[in-house]
């Protein structure tokens, strides 16, 4: 299995699972770059396998445009 997106809300995020062989997933902007430019969450689709990981409120979780800076 790898992880082909993710959504975050509060302090859980959602890994969008695929196979090591899943090729053709979707969904608006997942490959478009520069991210920090076009920074947001992915509504994917052609994937039905999720992992919910819940952090503790004390615990930063970050994303890749936290830090960009003009």
């Amino acid at each position: 299995m790898k992880i082909i997106g993710w959504d975050r809300k509060g302090n859980v995020v959602r890994f969008a699972l695929g196979d090591d062989n899943f090729e053709y997933w979707s969904g608006d902007d997942w490959n478009d770059s520069p991210y920090e430019h076009n920074a947001s969450t992915t509504p994917l689709f052609g994937t039905e396998e999720y992992v919910d990981v819940a952090f503790r409120h004390r615990v930063s979780v970050l994303e890749p445009a936290d830090d960009w800076v003009e």
